[in-house]
């Protein structure tokens, strides 16, 4: 991924700004309008003010854009990400000195590839060659992308554009598929799947291409995955695909002894503890992915914020516990 690491250098240098004193309110990068970042971006807003924060959903182009913005000086201070991106820059030796600046708040969920292509189209190394658009250049789905079809030793013409605009093209068949990696449902595809209610023979043609996961794509990072008939009104049959995890993730505050870094650092333990707190209403009434969630799952060789909520044990006491053991007073 030479490419991808040069184009990743440029992109984020940012991290080594300095970056402006903290506003009274905190901003949190999302990806797309169309996709599911920005639901639990709105998910988390509106446990926030519970806590008494106030926070501002910023758009982005994706995962790349995202990290790039947490240093800038317009207030970002936490995203979702890809694991697989984080890991990139983990292992990149260029690269590993921003992954270094990155903290780990929460594990989150799945995030399912979708590649929605032409009706002839039986699987992914039929792309071989031909057209897919895979969002803009600091998109998630650009690097999933780019890490999938070199597991895979395919080389299809990416096609840079949002996603939106990439379906009108798939539609009119000038691009062979489109790629999309977000947590199912996606907002894109279930508006997609309203304009097949009124116009059903132009969907007659697409249909979303299966991906089976298989031995080349071991160490790759991905995960099996289904997409449903429950999840969009277009698919008739259960359709395999593979999907990658995402982190929330956040600029490493809680070790940088300043005023602006202890205030972010301050700001992010009400909105974990907000998220904490209330998870079983995110997982009742939040996105549907939220019931995958587990705040506790294993991150791996990441590191986790130290500025992330940690409940306090009370200190009963030996006398409460002894009075609890003998009297059963507890």
């Amino acid at each position: 991924m030479k490419t991808y690491s040069l184009f990743l250098i440029r992109f984020i240098l940012i991290f080594y700004m300095t970056v402006s004193v903290a506003n009274e309110n905190i901003s949190m990068m999302v990806g797309p309008s169309t996709g599911s970042y920005r639901v639990f971006g709105l998910d988390i807003a509106k446990q926030a003010l519970k806590e008494g924060i106030t926070l501002d959903i910023k758009e982005s182009s994706g995962d790349i854009e995202n990290i790039k913005r947490l240093a800038s000086k317009e207030n970002a201070a936490f995203t979702i990400i890809d694991e697989a991106i984080l890991r990139f820059l983990q292992q990149d030796p260029q690269l590993k000195t921003i992954a270094n600046k990155l903290r780990v708040l929460y594990p989150l969920y799945n995030a399912e590839v979708h590649v929605l292509g032409k009706i002839n189209i039986n699987n992914l190394s039929e792309l071989q060659g031909k057209k897919i658009v895979v969002g803009l250049q600091g998109s998630g789905t650009n690097f999933t992308a780019s890490n999938l079809f070199k597991s895979l030793q395919i080389n299809p013409t990416k096609v840079y554009m949002p996603f939106s605009e990439g379906i009108e093209l798939l539609l009119k068949g000038e691009v062979d598929a489109v790629m999309y990696v977000a947590g199912k449902p996606v907002p894109l595809f279930d508006n997609l799947a309203k304009l097949a209610n009124s116009h059903p023979d132009l969907l007659s043609n697409i249909h979303f291409i299966p991906i089976v996961n298989n031995p080349m794509l071991v160490g790759a990072g991905f995960y099996n995955a289904t997409l449903m008939p429950s999840d969009y009104s277009i698919i008739k049959q259960v359709i395999p695909t593979i999907a990658t995890k995402n982190l929330l993730i956040s600029f490493n505050f809680s070790e940088d002894n300043t005023p602006y870094s202890n205030s972010r650092c301050a700001q992010l333990k009400l909105i974990t503890k907000a998220i904490s707190d209330n998870i079983l209403e995110l997982k009742s009434t939040g996105h549907p992915k939220w019931k995958e969630v587990d705040l506790n799952a294993d991150i791996g060789s990441f590191k986790r914020s130290g500025c992330v909520y940690a409940p306090t044990m009370p200190d009963v006491g030996l006398n409460s516990v002894k009075n609890c053991l003998l009297n059963g007073a507890c």
